[in-house]
């Protein structure tokens, strides 16, 4: 099952994202830490100055999320990606 934690950001809407594995686990290499499957590393632009930084997203523009998550548009972020539906 996919551990989530709330991910805040400032100017985009209050949404889920998993969370990043430890460095030691199997994945795909992201900045300083390692992405699980089936995250995937993403480019993250946002609305801050300076370069992008390096974060562990589940696209979901070509392929279905996982059971229990829903794919939403985070437009100052990752983009298309796998997020746990808001409660409310």
């Amino acid at each position: 099952m996919l551990a989530l934690l709330l991910a805040g950001c400032i100017g985009c809407s209050s949404t889920k994202k998993p969370d990043s594995p430890p460095p030691d686990a199997a994945g795909e290499s992201c900045g300083d830490t390692t992405c699980k499957p089936p995250e995937r590393c993403v480019d993250v632009h946002g609305r801050q100055p300076g370069p992008p930084s390096m974060e562990c997203w589940i696209p979901c523009a070509a392929h279905p999320c996982p059971a229990g998550m829903v794919c939403e548009m985070i437009y100052d972020g990752p983009g298309k990606v796998c997020v746990e539906p808001n409660p409310g």
